[in-house]
This record gives C-alpha cells, structure tokens and sequence, in this order.
C-alpha cells in the first residue's frame, strides 16, 4: 500500500509529466480512459442543465436530465420502481455494472433490465443532444493533446454511452473530417476512440421473417450478444451522434418462390452497457474487438490516465492483468479526497490492475482541474 505522502502529483508536475511522452513514432504516447465523472464534468457552462448523471444520481429527481427523462410515459416502469431502484443499486455499492448483470441472470420473465437499457439509452441521448461547446474541459484535452503529439499515436477508451467526447473532437477543428459516422472512423483515425460499453448511436440491427408474435427487446439483446440474426443482416449500425430510434418496424419482402410477399420483423436496440460479458465472453463481435483494441492501445502506451473511471468492469480488468504494466505508469484523476486517497475505490481496484509504485492520484478535484493545469503550467508557490 502507498502512503499519502508519495501518492500525488501535482498540478505543476503533472504539466511537466503529460510534456515528456516519448515523441518518437513507435511510441505509443499516451492513452486516457474516460469514466462518468469525465463526461459529468465536461462543461462548467452552467446554462446546460442536461449533463450526464453518474452512477450515483442515475435516479435522481433533482438532475434535470434524469427528471425529464423518468417522468416519460415510457418509462413510468422505472419511475414506479425508483425507490427499489436507488436501494437495489445501493446494495451493489452502486456498481451499475454488477447490478444490470444480476437482473440479467436472475429472471427471465423481468422487464426490469431491458427497461433499464432503455432508460440509460434516453438519459445520455438527452445529455449528448445537448452538448456544449463553451467551457469544455474535453476540448481542453484535445486542444493540448493534438498540439503536443501531432500525428504521434494517442488513445481514448471511453466507457460512457454519450457522445460528447465525439462532438467535442468535432468542435475542435482539429480534424475537419472527422464525422464519427462510421466505426472506422472511431477505430481507425488517431487518435483512436473506443467504446468498451457501446454508445447511444451504437444500434443492433436484426430482420427476420414473420413468425407470429413480435418479439420483446430482451430477446434481441439476447440475440446482439450471441451476434444471432436469421437473414444474414446484423450487427451494428453507427447512427448520428445523438438520435432516438424504433425498436421494431415491419416491412414486406417479396418471395418470388411463393409468389407472395412475406412480413419481415425488423429490430434496432442501443448498443449499449453489456454488464453480463463479465463472465460471459461475448460472441457479438464488436465488443470483442473493443476490447482487443483497448487491451492493445494500454500496452502500447507509455502513460495512461484515467479521469473519472473506478475500473470496474472485470473483463476490462481482466485484459489489462494480462499485460506487463511493471514499466507503464498510471495517474487518476477524480478519486483524489480528503482524507487518504488510497482507500478511494477507484485507487483500490487499480491497486489490484498495477503495481502501486506506479500509480499516481492526480492532486485535484477532476477534469476541469486537470484541464487547467496541462494547458498553462500552475505556480508552485
């Protein structure tokens, strides 16, 4: 275990560190990872009251987003069940994760979980389709990232389903092509973005031949994790940066054979948090690429910084135990506290990824701080 006394580092150091990346080309630069409190933290642009909720105020009536969302006819289930919500998450020590898996496995015949996709599918819909491009700390980033590194290798791995990381690359100007309409452009393009959990303009596509009753949206997620579809045409659908969707739409196709056109059920669901493939390896083949993808972009960096992410999702975790990170160091942000910051859960659940010699609790409140602090070198008075 660190002591509190060599734990930090400061603002004025962790300016001089984010400057002493490698710069030759076979360098795998630096690669941040993004949990919650990066996107709740985005903008202090007060005018914008639809700010992604976390974990914690994921049922919280004093959020603007989450209010406007839980009040919708559509999702009154979950209005209804706030109060067993809030305890039940509780009782997970609010590991959203954890808890979607445990309704998952536990019963068949409840709605709560596909319910509960839908719901998070609204709340950062309505975040993302109300992004600013004042006062963002993202930007920030960006803005200092692609001045230091220039076409040198650098990463992102989001596990946030909003796509305010994405609007804000595009606020930049630093890349006028870069759209986010296809994955290539997400994969392919450095600096990468990798979305581990999906997004909300992640859809699963699938189309089958009437056979009756239509089937519920858990029954798709069943099918979008196994990568199951009956006519061939499956998979994921990159849509616009914030949409809503339909989940099921009827069409006709023509059989020549039966001289007869033929009802065709076509299905879309939000790609989004897979909590089950912690123990369940997932078949559906974009997840399983993420995470390849991920695992290679961690290995490759020299510096990894984690803003707002308590690594806790244990496949995630499971990949990065698989690396040698002996040499590789690791810089929180946002689980820095009062009193010791070791005993932080996001410290904790690192400490058993890294060794922690090499973890380093950044000596702020979070992003903005962080932001601030890499763009003009804090006194050290």
């Amino acid at each position: 275990m660190s002591s509190t006394a060599n734990v930090y580092i400061t603002k004025a150091e962790m300016h001089e560190r984010i400057r002493k990346i490698p710069k030759d080309a076979g360098s795998g630069g630096v690669c941040f990872i993004f949990g919650a409190g990066a996107s709740y933290g985005y903008t202090e642009n007060r005018l914008t009251e639809y700010l992604p909720p976390t974990v914690t105020d994921l049922f919280d009536l004093n959020n603007k987003t989450v209010y406007d969302i839980i009040h919708k006819e559509e999702h009154a289930h979950i209005l209804r069940q706030r109060e067993f919500l809030l305890e039940d998450l509780a009782n997970y020590d609010n590991d959203l994760e954890k808890y979607l898996k445990h309704l998952y496995e536990t019963n068949n015949e409840d709605d709560t979980f596909p319910l509960l996709l839908l719901y998070l599918h609204d709340i950062y819909s309505l975040a993302s389709s109300n992004f600013s491009d004042t006062e963002n700390n993202y930007m920030k980033l960006i803005y200092v990232l692609s001045g230091l590194r220039g076409k040198l290798p650098w990463s992102c791995v989001s596990f946030n389903y909003d796509t305010i990381l994405e609007q804000s690359f595009i606020s930049s100007g630093r890349d006028r092509t870069r759209v986010f309409d296809s994955l290539e452009d997400y994969t392919d393009i450095n600096p990468k973005i990798l979305k581990p959990h999906g997004s909300v303009n992640f859809k699963y596509y699938y189309k089958e031949r009437g056979s009756g009753s239509i089937k519920g949206d858990r029954d798709i997620f069943g099918f979008m994790m196994a990568g199951k579809s009956d006519l061939g045409k499956k998979g994921l659908i990159s849509s616009p940066l914030h949409t809503n969707f339909t989940f099921y739409n009827e069409s006709k196709e023509w059989d020549a054979s039966a001289s007869i056109y033929q009802r065709i059920d076509e299905y879309v669901i939000p790609m989004i948090m897979v909590p089950i493939h912690g123990t369940h390896e997932p078949q559906n083949i974009f997840f399983k690429n993420t995470l390849d993808k991920a695992q290679e972009e961690i290995k490759n960096a020299s510096l990894v910084i984690a803003i707002g992410y308590n690594f806790g999702d244990e496949l995630f975790a499971g990949r990065l135990r698989e690396l040698d990170l002996s040499k590789k160091d690791l810089i929180l942000v946002g689980t820095n506290t009062r009193a010791d910051p070791t005993q932080h859960r996001g410290y904790k659940n690192a400490e058993n990824i890294w060794d922690s010699k090499n973890i380093r609790v950044f000596k702020g409140m979070g992003i903005k701080d962080f932001a601030d602090s890499i763009i003009k070198k804090p006194s050290t008075r």
